[in-house]
């Protein structure tokens, strides 16, 4: 708890609430909302497009769930169960409601195809899957217990009769995309002192406030989308959520109220800001994916009064790296410094640490890592390198290297390259192997308005910028930013 006093954001009466609601529920999410759950209900709520709680009423409607799904479908501690649901106050709902009874929870992204689910339940033995209406056909055919948000709970339980939410322990599993089609699992047992130093660091860094309003655009499903929902609890925010991310959606709502943070990922912050010459918002928190330099510029040069954030972590080892306004200010491609507890090595192919400014494989090690019980160093499958001062910067995935005339040549440095010219609005460069079997680049373009292209041009201005071995052979243009993976 000393730790926790060092926030500046915790009196003794909050600190004694935690504690308090820790030895009521355990370390489960319903002890978190637990300790929360007095705050002012015009100073701290979370809303989507049908629904709008208190934390007060939250926790009361999380326990009656928890209660309705221990009675009708014996879901209780080591009991497993599948949350597959889009951003909605009943998808946070059912999360504290099964964390509550110390059950593991496997969250699932509802947009996945059948064969990804069907390959994920032929490794685990599930109990219940909680879905919504428009996901159900995915599991219909599985002999598998289905709890839909339209299934009217029995708001009558009394929850006095038998504590079966005393001082559990429960475990989330953020599933990734895997390979092949088959989900891979990174499971996290919460720890108090294990989320702690992270906590601590990515509230001051980040500079968080309580009772502050955030839209959170991340998808609850993934680790990032998690993390950004239990820290807005933790600071008793204003939350709110929307279904599926839109872009003019997104814009209007951000122009129309005073958001204090909006937490993201870098599609999502391009796909809004070269719709919009500004955006009535205080603060961008990104994550999940590498935030190019040129949509850092954008937002610099378009709302200067905006606080930029990226954070930078794995599905493995979560947020790792935080890079502030001040830091991308300086450098616009920086992923910033190791948070506290975040131990960053870079290695070449040989297993020798690179040196400075030396592009190497990126390998953390902190403890809150999914299932690292021997804290050891995990492999990112990124490229990284870090500069005198100690800042970090992406070059790639290790995947995605290509090797041209014996030179190693990473995409994101040929994109970062490309939006220096003030034609092009968004790129995306890859690998290709031409008639004659050798190793090219291709890139994909998408110009900005009225802007046409002219590939002779467009080569000597590039030629001017890069060795001729960064050059692009074949290019296509396109009219709209494709319609790929948000994260």
């Amino acid at each position: 708890m000393k730790k926790v006093s060092k926030l500046n954001i915790l009196g003794f009466k909050e600190i004694f609430a935690i504690a308090k609601s820790i030895n009521k529920h355990g370390f489960t999410l319903l002890a978190l909302l637990d300790s929360v759950k007095k705050t002012n209900e015009k100073e701290a709520y979370i809303e989507d497009e049908y629904e709008h709680l208190s934390y007060s009423e939250l926790y009361r409607e999380s326990v009656l769930m928890s209660y309705y799904l221990n009675e009708k479908y014996n879901i209780k501690s080591n009991s497993k169960v599948v949350i597959a649901s889009s951003n909605s106050v009943q998808f946070v709902k059912s999360l504290f409601a099964v964390s509550g009874l110390g059950s593991a929870i496997f969250l699932l992204n509802p947009n996945q195809k059948r064969d990804y689910f069907t390959a994920f339940l032929k490794t685990q033995k599930v109990d219940l899957i909680i879905a919504e209406r428009e996901s159900l056909n995915n599991f219909s055919s599985l002999q598998i217990p289905l709890f839909c948000y339209d299934e009217i709970i029995d708001l009558n339980i009394n929850p006095n009769k038998k504590n079966i939410l005393k001082r559990k322990k429960g475990s989330i599993a953020v599933l990734s995309s895997g390979t092949k089609g088959i989900p891979k699992i990174e499971n996290r047992k919460f720890s108090i002192q294990k989320i702690l130093n992270p906590f601590f660091d990515i509230i001051q860094k980040l500079h968080l406030r309580k009772n502050k309003s955030t839209l959170i655009s991340i998808p609850l499903y993934h680790g990032y989308g998690i993390a950004a929902l239990l820290l807005s609890l933790f600071m008793t925010q204003k939350i709110r959520l929307f279904k599926g991310f839109d872009a003019n959606k997104t814009s209007e709502f951000l122009n129309q109220k005073e958001i204090d943070y909006w937490i993201s990922v870098p599609l999502m912050i391009q796909k809004v800001y070269l719709k919009e010459t500004a955006l009535n918002i205080k603060t961008i928190i990104s994550g999940g994916d590498v935030l190019q330099s040129n949509i850092v510029k954008i937002i610099h040069n378009k709302t200067p009064f905006t606080k930029l954030y990226n954070l930078y972590g794995t599905s493995e080892t979560g947020v790792c790296t935080i890079a502030t306004h001040e830091d991308l200010l300086k450098y616009p491609d920086t992923i910033g410094k190791n948070i506290k507890g975040v131990t960053v090595k870079i290695k070449k192919t040989d297993q020798n640490f690179a040196t400075e400014n030396e592009i190497g494989n990126l390998f953390i090690k902190c403890k809150w890592s999914a299932d690292n019980k021997n804290n050891t160093d995990i492999a990112t499958g990124d490229l990284a390198l870090k500069n005198k001062e100690g800042y970090l910067f992406i070059k790639g995935r290790q995947d995605d290297m290509i090797i041209i005339g014996g030179e190693n040549v990473y995409p994101i440095e040929v994109e970062n390259v490309i939006y220096k010219n003030p034609q092009i609005q968004w790129v995306k460069a890859k690998k290709v192997i031409d008639e004659n079997q050798k190793t090219k680049i291709h890139v994909d373009l998408v110009m900005n308005h009225k802007a046409v292209f002219n590939e002779i041009e467009f080569l000597n201005w590039m030629s001017n910028e890069v060795p001729n071995y960064m050059l692009p052979k074949f290019f296509s243009v396109l009219e709209n930013i494709p319609a790929t993976k948000l994260i």
